[in-house]
């Protein structure tokens, strides 16, 4: 969309099964593939004959950045790469997000609606209501 790189880190399991889903991963706030929780879904993934991927965020693990760094709000890396892995493995893809990657992808499933090209999404430890949360901080933050 914006002619960003965008940073896939994909892991294949030795039996993969083709019925199984296709794991796309987004990591927290300074995070990457290399986070402990991101290598236990990817060998959970593994025991179960399924793909995993983890979407780097721009601008973490020497990815490069042209002009717009990651932030919360932005979907369309997640919409890239959903496209990539389904193109790539097949309409089964499912998203998993962590903390703020479980913002990103709540918000992608909610924008996207049907036309998300996922078969599940699961947000874990991200607030969905940020607004809500950060009013009592106000401008102190």
């Amino acid at each position: 969309e914006d002619d960003e790189a965008v940073a896939l880190d994909i892991a294949l399991p030795e039996q993969p099964r083709d019925d199984a889903p296709v794991i796309l991963v987004l990591h927290g706030l300074n995070g990457g593939s290399d986070e402990p929780y991101v290598r236990d879904l990817a060998q959970a993934a593994h025991e179960r004959g399924s793909v995993c991927a983890c979407l780097v965020a721009r601008g973490l693990m020497a990815t490069p950045v042209r002009a717009s760094l990651f932030h919360g709000g932005r979907t369309s890396d997640v919409g890239a790469a959903v496209a990539l892995l389904k193109e790539s493995f097949g309409d089964r893809v499912a998203l998993i997000g962590i903390s703020m990657g479980g913002i990103v992808a709540a918000n992608y499933a909610a924008r996207s609606g049907i036309h998300s090209n996922l078969v599940a999404c699961c947000a874990v430890s991200a607030t969905l209501c940020s607004e809500i949360v950060l009013r009592p901080i106000g401008d102190r933050a």
